[in-house]
């Protein structure tokens, strides 16, 4: 059995990826789109197949059932009658080449910060895989109500691509009671076409995230620079603001959590990686042309990462 990563899902403020999705798909504009709640927790997969036995993955691998991975046993033992009747959904419905794979967010206590999701920790599904193939929202609300899942809360169905990108995401988290806690602002929103999965011609999926400034993984951050200042120190100065307490979150939902100083070189890889990915997307041009010596003078942030890092040691 191969595993599975759930695809990357772009930030609505990446024009260049949305322009090139209506260009391929005119009918992008004008087509319904479900407005979800962004959970600010770990990606978690169950993968289902026929009379065989659950495997459990985070967001980059399988886990073995050694591995504490937030408490996500704990958790689903007190999920196995869901459990039983993912299991005998596909026992009874899927051949031996299908599985059925579910994906959530395992959040709550000691998770992440920011957002209140009650006092136990719980997983909440947003997506589900036949095969190797994502199945559109509408289909999934299906699941939901055959399978009896506890899904992401969902905030509303707009019905043009501008109603969507203009939705508001200042607005409490719905899971735990926004009456109760007014002030629970929640991480932002995913926004999904709801009839259909659209991909481009490399794979990309056109799933789009909006987050809360406080939760955002690029600070809007201008430093001063002095007059005649080098292209890479302004680079460096631009790559610093990609540096920041939520993308080492982001990398702890997917890694688990730093637990050693003999771990710290792992880390700063990682967020070095994630912060690169996102800076390419934004100053690939400026970068480009760079000879590899100006470039890792760029990328020089590992003491900002450490600074960070030590909080968690």
């Amino acid at each position: 059995m191969c595993f599975v990563k759930y695809p990357e899902i772009e930030n609505t403020y990446r024009q260049k990826f949305i322009d090139k999705f209506t260009t391929l798909y005119p009918e992008l504009t004008e087509i319904s789109y479900i407005i979800t709640e962004k959970i600010h927790g770990s990606n978690i997969q169950l993968i289902f197949r026929p009379h065989k036995p659950l495997k459990v993955a985070s967001r980059n691998k399988i886990l073995s059932e050694k591995e504490d991975f937030f408490g996500v046993w704990d958790v689903l033992e007190e999920m196995k009658d869901i459990i039983c009747n993912c299991q005998r959904y596909v026992d009874e419905e899927q051949t031996e080449e299908n599985s059925f794979r579910l994906f959530g967010e395992i959040c709550g206590p000691k998770i992440q910060k920011g957002v209140y999701y009650g006092e136990e920790r719980k997983i909440l599904f947003f997506d589900a895989m036949i095969g190797d193939q994502l199945i559109p929202p509408e289909d999934f609300f299906f699941f939901q109500h055959y399978l009896d899942l506890p899904v992401v809360p969902c905030f509303d169905t707009v019905y043009s691509l501008q109603e969507a990108l203009d939705f508001p995401t200042e607005r409490p988290s719905e899971v735990v009671d926004p009456k109760e806690y007014p002030d629970n602002i929640c991480e932002g929103i995913v926004i999904k076409p709801y009839q259909r999965v659209y991909f481009n011609k490399v794979g990309q999926v056109f799933y789009l995230k909006k987050k809360n400034e406080k939760f955002k993984e690029r600070q809007r951050v201008k430093k001063k620079l002095q007059e005649g200042s080098s292209e890479v120190i302004q680079l460096n100065l631009e790559f610093r603001n990609y540096i920041t307490e939520e993308r080492v979150q982001s990398i702890f939902s997917k890694e688990g959590v730093i637990q050693k100083p003999e771990e710290i070189g792992r880390y700063i890889k990682l967020v070095l990686e994630d912060a690169k990915k996102d800076f390419e997307k934004d100053f690939g041009d400026k970068i480009k042309h760079l000879e590899k010596k100006k470039l890792k003078k760029v990328f020089n942030v590992g003491s900002q990462i450490v600074k960070i890092l030590d909080k968690y040691l």
